[in-house]
């Protein structure tokens, strides 16, 4: 490949979805509320990569040169290049998937590269399954982007799936990322702004065991792929929602829940807990990342359930009838989707 000064070419240069959800029963008659939505694998401190996201500051990378000079920089020549590799841990049950894979990355032109150059990148993404290639793609177009660092632009691809087969407990994915270009450049990611990686449609994350009351207002998270919810605690990345008002995260607690079946996996949940007693149904808000990120929310409605309701009353108060299976006190009635807030860069 080959690239000319700038001085004789020039080139030009994910809203609100409703997803239908299941539930799949689990240990000891406890029902679990969730199903296909859109997860997000994102890359982090090397080698790993997982759904959860940081506000803290972006990691920025100046990758492997891709291009080298010919006499007096009169022209530059470009190969592919590795930029790195990420893998995730193993998941934690049979997970369904569907859609297509989706790469993005956050990058910009190195300012301080020759002037003479636009950098025309193009990425190459391989996702894989315990090293098997299950989503390739190749980019066709160049890209450009001259904004200083730490203010860049998101490259964004998509491909569909080599197989539809589900991801068995266990297996591990990786992802390969490679670039070519004609200038230096940097990319950034683990953050929840710069949350570079790859997103499909997935079952991976269910919600059940649920209970509020004049005490307290709990429920578990049963994940594909785990994370420290102490830091989505911390970050405001989960908050429970009481008469519109969002509460205060203090004295919230993350501990060891209930044991549950998902597929032929039995798995622990990790039941948060809010030292808040309420007397009207809360609802609470779920996400991997940010409302300034693209990341859609899951948002929780609780409601009473078939045996009393939060405050203690009469059995078929609260309107709403429990699942089968959850606390007397409490059901989750409803799992969807929120529109978040357009990315702030």
């Amino acid at each position: 490949m080959k690239g000319y000064s700038k001085t004789i070419v020039c080139m030009i240069v994910l809203g609100m979805m409703m997803i239908p959800f299941g539930y799949t029963a689990s240990a000891e008659e406890t029902t679990l509320q969730g199903g296909i939505q859109t997860v997000h694998l994102n890359l982090k401190t090397k080698p790993d990569f997982s759904p959860e996201t940081t506000t803290e500051a972006a990691k920025e990378e100046q990758p492997p040169q891709s291009h080298t000079s010919g006499i007096l920089d009169t022209y530059r020549e470009a190969e592919w290049k590795e930029i790195g590799t990420w893998e995730a841990d193993g998941v934690q049950y049979d997970t369904a998937y569907e859609g297509s894979a989706k790469f993005n990355i956050w990058w910009v032109q190195d300012p301080n590269d020759s002037e003479e150059y636009y950098a025309d990148v193009q990425y190459r993404w391989t996702l894989m399954l315990d090293g098997q290639d299950i989503a390739h793609f190749e980019d066709e177009n160049e890209h450009n982007c001259e904004q200083g660092r730490g203010n860049p632009c998101e490259w964004t691809g998509s491909t569909g799936f080599n197989t539809t087969e589900p991801f068995v407990a266990g297996q591990v994915l990786s992802v390969k990322v490679e670039y070519v270009a004609y200038a230096k450049i940097y990319v950034y990611y683990d953050n929840a702004t710069f949350d570079s990686g790859v997103s499909f449609d997935a079952d991976a994350v269910y919600f059940g065991g649920g209970v509020y009351n004049s005490n307290q207002v709990s429920f578990d998270i049963v994940e594909a792929w785990s994370t420290n919810l102490n830091t989505a605690v911390d970050e405001y990345f989960v908050y429970i929602i009481v008469d519109s008002v969002t509460q205060a995260n203090d004295g919230v607690t993350v501990e060891s829940g209930a044991e549950y079946d998902v597929g032929n996996s039995q798995i622990t949940g990790q039941r948060i807990t809010w030292p808040i007693g309420v007397n009207s149904a809360p609802s609470v808000t779920f996400s991997y990342s940010t409302n300034e990120s693209d990341t859609a929310s899951t948002l929780i409605n609780l409601g009473a359930g078939t045996g009393g309701n939060g405050a203690g009353g009469e059995e078929g108060e609260g309107g709403m009838l429990g699942i089968p299976g959850f606390s007397a006190a409490l059901a989750i009635v409803s799992v969807g989707l929120i529109a978040s807030l357009k990315r702030k860069v």
